[in-house]
């Protein structure tokens, strides 16, 4: 009788999920696949080694693009460029002796602070009709996801967003980077978390969010809201959400106060304000010379706002060109290329 260890059955090869599956539904590792990059579809096509697929009897309809069409600047890639030193030659690989084989994730060089708006999320809130969208549409080479109407009297490259789906659709061929846009706005904020809410319920088979037990119904929607505007942006192009306010009375250890904060639900507000790297509250003020616009950038007692940026302003002029002045200036104090 031989005394050689029986051999272990194969294993079956592990498939990443999916980046931008539909609400609710897990990724199948055996039906879905990793969204391919614009390099790696071109590579795929033509490679010699692949075995072209039967053609069907008549060519499928080609699905339709949700990005309008716009010419100009040359499409941008999609990954973000990190700057570090290479990894010493000297000694073994550890990559190479451990056993898990495949790419280092440790980084050997600390990420230098980013410097560009591209790099930015920010987000913009005020009294309707104040100038918010006019501000956006001055960022560069900006794409309005429009949730709501507002655009009329503007000439700006949009896609209207009537469902939690066409926001998902728009996103996938933001992803792609065959297009010429470095800024998306999202206008407003708060209806998009409105159709997400709707999406994850109707999957769900419910009215309202309590209507599923131990708060799993609030849980599933901010789980799905986090996890596409997370994903958004990573994405190597600025990302500008927009929002109303509102007068919220809040109880402070000493006094009773009233600060504008922006129309979000609770839920929606947690996880926007976590991610925006810039909050800014847009107000009219009357003065001697007439009513003027500023942007608050710090927090105040009546306002609620702030930036991950030492030494920006308090206050600035409502304008994209008193905010890239003093953004630049910001930059350049830290010590970083404006």
């Amino acid at each position: 009788m031989s005394n050689a260890p029986a051999a272990a059955p194969p294993r079956a090869p592990r498939r990443a999920p999916t980046g931008w599956a539909k609400p609710g539904t897990p990724a199948d590792p055996q039906t879905t696949e990793t969204p391919k990059t614009v390099t790696e579809a071109t590579a795929k096509q033509g490679s010699p080694t692949e075995t072209p697929a039967v053609a069907p009897s008549s060519p499928a309809p080609a699905a339709p693009r949700a990005l309008p069409p716009s010419t100009g600047a040359a499409p941008r890639p999609v990954a973000r460029a990190t700057a570090g030193a290479p990894r010493a030659a000297a000694g073994p690989d550890p990559a190479a002796t451990s056993a898990h084989a495949g790419p280092r994730l440790l980084p050997t060089a600390k990420t230098p602070p980013r410097s560009s708006l591209a790099d930015f999320t920010i987000l913009v809130y005020g009294a309707p009709k104040i100038g918010k969208t006019t501000l956006a549409s001055q960022f560069e080479d900006c794409i309005f996801l429009a949730t709501e109407p507002g655009l009329n009297a503007l000439e700006a490259y949009q896609v209207p967003i009537e469902s939690w789906q066409t926001f998902i659709d728009a996103c996938k061929e933001l992803s792609v980077g065959d297009h010429p846009f470095k800024t998306i706005v999202v206008d407003t904020i708060d209806n998009l978390f409105k159709f997400c809410s709707e999406a994850v319920l109707r999957k769900a088979g419910v009215q309202h969010e309590s209507d599923l037990e131990w708060g799993k119904g609030w849980s599933l929607v901010k789980d799905e809201f986090l996890r596409i505007l997370n994903r958004l942006a990573l994405l190597p192009y600025g990302l500008i959400l927009i929002s109303h306010a509102e007068f919220a009375s809040i109880k402070t250890p000493t006094k009773q106060i009233v600060r504008a904060v922006p129309t979000m639900s609770r839920q929606a507000h947690e996880i926007v304000t976590a991610i925006a790297d810039f909050i800014l509250y847009a107000e009219a003020l009357e003065t001697e010379q007439g009513t003027v616009r500023v942007l608050r950038c710090q927090a105040g007692e009546a306002w609620e706002a702030g930036t991950r940026i030492n030494g920006f302003p308090e206050s600035i002029q409502m304008s994209y060109q008193a905010f890239r002045e003093a953004f630049d200036a910001a930059i350049a104090a830290r010590g970083g290329a404006a």
